[in-house]
């Protein structure tokens, strides 16, 4: 039928440019894996190990997965399996920290990454970008807190939060404190 021809052309388009991003993706995590271990390994101060992977949204070849999946698809009017349902799945010291991390672990995983792009796009472009951390401090332990405040060397890093106790540990830089939006 005309509809079949259809969707069998829409899945190999989605096949093969899906086959593309997810090379890309893949080759991005085994870039970003060369600074993140030790990021994260730096803000749990060694406490911690963190370990990362590439997660399909199906299993077997992507295109025999998505003519599999065909009929459903129809049904729901979602694409069920594909890049965009693809996951990356963080694990610290081997148990999944989505599933089982606390807010302060699932905090520094979100850090190790940006903090870890960073270390990236310096290699690349051989220069830092801005670091901008919006309350990022408050649901991170006193260690960790410490590690953000007086490790990010090189960069110009922009850290925000409410709390002054949370930048207790600052060694170096500035503070600045802003209060009904006048900067004091």
């Amino acid at each position: 039928s005309t509809l079949s021809i259809m969707l069998d052309v829409f899945e190999e388009e989605i096949f093969e440019n899906g086959k593309k991003l997810t090379e890309y993706r893949k080759r991005y995590i085994e870039i970003l894996n060369t600074f993140l271990p030790s990021v994260y390994r730096g803000i749990s101060a060694g406490k911690e190990s963190l370990t990362t992977k590439y997660i399909y949204s199906f299993e077997g070849d992507f295109l025999t997965a998505l003519k599999n999946s065909r009929r459903e698809d129809m049904y729901t009017g979602i694409t069920s399996i594909g890049p965009h349902r693809d996951d990356i799945d963080f694990k610290i010291n081997g148990i999944s920290a989505r599933k089982f991390g606390s807010q302060g672990q699932k905090r520094s995983v979100a850090l190790a990454v940006k903090l870890s792009e960073a270390e990236v796009i310096n290699k690349n472009v051989g220069e830092w970008p801005i670091i901008l951390l919006d309350d990022v401090m408050s649901e991170l332990d006193v260690t960790r807190q410490n590690y953000i405040l007086n490790h990010i060397k090189g960069m110009q890093s922009f850290i925000t939060c409410c709390d002054d106790q949370n930048i207790k540990g600052l060694q170096n830089g500035k503070k600045f404190v802003v209060d009904n939006g006048c900067v004091l």
